[in-house]
């Protein structure tokens, strides 16, 4: 019988989360010093990683967490914009832009002529109604409010909950789905969202899903049903199923 896998240890998935906070700490002050045109070459960005100080390295990351705040809250600048037009007697969308957004993800043949897009709804909805600017950065939380009101701006996440559970189920169908899944991701949840969540399912996923119908051998993992598979004993109390070997090609 097949010596049974090696479970890892706690310590190595901590030690791996270090790691990443460490390369991304240091992958901030190389784009700082690129930034203001101090390297350039990856030559001097090696360098500069190994000449670093304590002041570097403190200035660097807080002058890019600064800028992360300000990127940040600017996407809440859209959805109150929305919610002051709403407490003016402007009526949400009421559905328009959900309509248009999940539409976009579609090929124009399977589609109804005209331009389908989640922020021309909005634009073509409340410009009219003193909306100055609509090519602000958009967050879920405008998609929710453009079309429900405030109500839609707390359930739009329930949505986004359901959304992200959907396409984890659907990436345990088989290896070919979870490449396909891997390879593009939820996508949707740092926009605005209909729209987005349309063009990651149709047409992300969709191209991913046709690659990996061509390049399959190449790419998916070897699929070993679980009655061909060593069972071991059970320790996740969250799957009630035997544990099964997925092993490369």
């Amino acid at each position: 019988m097949d010596n049974p896998p090696a479970t890892s240890h706690p310590l190595d998935s901590a030690g791996g989360v270090v790691l990443v906070i460490c390369v991304f700490i240091l992958g901030t002050v190389v784009k700082y010093l690129s930034g203001r045109g101090l390297t350039n070459s990856v030559l001097d960005n090696l360098l500069s990683v190994s000449q670093l100080d304590s002041g570097l390295l403190e200035e660097a990351n807080a002058t890019s967490f600064g800028l992360d705040v300000q990127y940040r809250t600017a996407g809440l600048e859209y959805p109150a914009t929305l919610l002051y037009l709403q407490d003016l007697g402007v009526s949400p969308l009421n559905g328009e832009g959900m309509y248009r957004g999940l539409l976009q993800g579609f090929p124009e043949f399977l589609r109804p002529a005209g331009v389908f897009s989640e922020r021309t709804a909005i634009g073509d909805h409340y410009i009219p109604q003193g909306l100055q600017y609509n090519d602000t950065i958009g967050v879920p939380l405008t998609s929710g409010i453009a079309d429900f009101g405030t109500l839609g701006g707390i359930l739009i996440y329930i949505v986004i909950a359901a959304y992200c559970l959907f396409l984890w189920r659907i990436a345990q169908i088989s290896p070919r789905f979870f490449i396909v899944f891997m390879s593009v991701g939820v996508g949707a949840v740092g926009d605005l969202f209909w729209e987005n969540a349309s063009s990651v399912i149709i047409k992300g996923m969709g191209f991913m899903f046709i690659v990996t119908l061509i390049f399959g051998p190449l790419l998916l993992p070897r699929w070993i049903p679980s009655q061909n598979a060593t069972e071991l004993p059970n320790t996740d109390l969250t799957n009630e199923g035997p544990l099964v070997t997925i092993k490369p090609i």
